[in-house]
C-alpha cells in the first residue's frame, strides 16, 4: 500500500536529448518534488521532457521491468523479422530451383547451379537494433526496426502494467 501522504508517493519522468551516439533518455524517479527538481536540472543540461512525471507504485521495479520488457519485445521482433526473411528466401529459392532445372534441361552445354544463385538474406541481429537500457537511462539510435515511439511506448506500457499498488483511499476494508 502506498503511504497516505501523497507527497511520499513515487513518480516517474523521462527526459531526452540528442548526443553524438543517438538519443539519450534519462529516468527521474522518486517523490514528486525530487522528480520535478531532477527534470528541471536535466532541462538546464539540454534535455527535453519526453514523458512528464506520472505516478508509479514502484519506480525501482518499473526501471527493471522496462529493461526486461524491452529485451522481450526485441527478441520477439527479431524472431518475427527473421522468420519472414527465411520464408521469403525459401519462396524465392523454390522458384529459382525450378527455373534452374528447366534451364539445365534445355541448355545441356552450360549448367547453372543452385549453390551459386540461391538467395541467402542475412538475419537481423541484436546489434542491428541499437537500443540499450540500463538502470538510469536508455540510449536509442535510429534504426529501421524499432522507432523512438516504440521505446516510449514500452516505457508507458510497462508503467501501466506496474501499477500493482493502488493509491490509498479513505475507505477502510469492507467485508
Amino acid at each position: 500500500m502506498n503511504p497516505s501522504d501523497e507527497n511520499d508517493h513515487h513518480y516517474f519522468g523521462v527526459v531526452v536529448r540528442t548526443t553524438a551516439n543517438g538519443l539519450e533518455l534519462k529516468y527521474a524517479t522518486g517523490q514528486k518534488k525530487y522528480v520535478t527538481a531532477r527534470i528541471k536540472k536535466l532541462r538546464i543540461l539540454g534535455y527535453e521532457i519526453a514523458i512528464f512525471s506520472f505516478y508509479n507504485a514502484n519506480g525501482i521495479d518499473l526501471r527493471q521491468n522496462i529493461s526486461s520488457e524491452f529485451m522481450k519485445r526485441r527478441r520477439e521482433l527479431l524472431r518475427s523479422i527473421n522468420e519472414k526473411i527465411a520464408a521469403d528466401d525459401q519462396l524465392f529459392n523454390d522458384a529459382l530451383l525450378d527455373e534452374i532445372r528447366q534451364y539445365n534441361t534445355i541448355h545441356s552445354g552450360s549448367r547453372r547451379t543452385f549453390a551459386d544463385e540461391k538467395q541467402t538474406t542475412p538475419f537481423v541481429r541484436v546489434r542491428d537494433i541499437p537500443v540499450n537500457f540500463d538502470r538510469l537511462s536508455v540510449t536509442y539510435v535510429e534504426n529501421p526496426y524499432m522507432s523512438y515511439d516504440d521505446v516510449i511506448g514500452i516505457i508507458t506500457d510497462v508503467n501501466n502494467a506496474t501499477q500493482e499498488s493502488p493509491l490509498p483511499s479513505d475507505a477502510s476494508d469492507e467485508e
